[in-house]
């Protein structure tokens, strides 16, 4: 996995059934003279000036088993890597001549978006545009700092089996595509939202036990966040296990006044804070021993 900042994560060689699902999207659209319903299945998506693009239900492409074993590695990651455990219902989406997205937001979707590329070698070689470009920040707090394109943006390629997470309040775009109008050639990729930040956890345990640890863990980060001494907007996720120990699963928390991330500096702060909660809490350690092999995975969203 490779993480170029705190809201962007790409992940190359992704899924163990990224051939196959590049196979039946082939075989669906092989022949241009077969007039078969699999090749019916396309919603021409054009709001002039934003939006131009053909997408559909990944179900009306891709067959149920294949489709089920790409759902089951994303949430396992989803779950590891960053604390959330649903996604979204997500499209298909396929960029031929002159499609693209303008730049938006989508921080109503979710707290992460997902991009997943089935994109073949060959649009590299034949096509200009395609990328996805990521705004780097915020806003511009360091007005008077001269910053060019690539200071302002980052460019994420569309390569076949990378997934391309990203924090979605961020705006971003989809460069337009030129030089392919062969859907077999075109940029194609599965897309939605990482969604619904819940607590859970990865063995059995007792809705009690549960229930304890995260009332304790709670109210732990509540009185944190009041000691950070920072005002703070965003969604983060810890986790804790046996040991007692709390640590950094993801985030994505924004210091409101400096417009960007907070640092791992404060990350670190935060989580001693949270220990130094903990520890005037006698029966967090306790309860830590009663999770067994479990580990709790706590979100928490923060508005202000």
């Amino acid at each position: 996995m490779s993480q170029t900042d705190p809201g962007l994560i790409i992940v190359p060689n992704f899924s163990r059934v990224a051939r196959a699902l590049r196979r039946e999207f082939d075989t669906a659209f092989g022949d241009p003279l077969r007039a078969t319903a699999s090749r019916f299945v396309w919603d021409y998506w054009n709001l002039p000036g934003q939006y131009t693009l053909l997408r559909t239900a990944p179900s009306s492409v891709f067959s149920h088993q294949s489709l089920a074993s790409f759902s089951d590695e994303l949430s396992a990651w989803a779950q590891e890597n960053l604390g959330l455990s649903t996604i979204s219902e997500p499209w298909l989406s396929c960029y031929v001549e002159g499609c693209e997205q303008r730049f938006h937001t989508d921080a109503a979707h979710g707290p992460w978006a997902f991009v997943y590329s089935l994109t073949p070698p060959i649009f590299a070689k034949k096509a200009q545009g395609g990328f996805t470009r990521i705004a780097r920040d915020f806003g511009s707090p360091q007005l008077q700092r001269p910053r060019e394109e690539l200071d302002l943006f980052c460019d994420v390629d569309s390569r076949f089996d990378r997934l391309v997470v990203f924090d979605p309040r961020r705006p971003h775009a989809v460069e337009r595509v030129r030089g392919v109008q062969d859907l077999r050639e075109g940029r194609l990729v599965i897309h939605g939202w990482f969604t619904d930040p819940q607590p859970f956890y990865t063995a059995k345990l007792s809705k009690r036990v549960a229930t304890e640890a995260l009332t304790i863990l709670e109210e732990a980060v509540s009185e944190a966040l009041k000691e950070l001494g920072r005002a703070v907007q965003g969604l983060g996720v810890l986790r804790a296990g046996p040991s007692a120990k709390v640590e950094w699963v993801s985030s994505l928390l924004v210091d409101t006044e400096r417009l960007s991330y907070i640092s791992a500096r404060d990350k670190a702060n935060f989580l001693k804070l949270v220990h130094a909660e903990l520890a005037h809490k006698p029966r967090w350690r306790e309860i830590c021993r009663e999770l067994g092999p479990a580990r709790l995975t706590f979100p928490f969203e923060c508005t202000s």
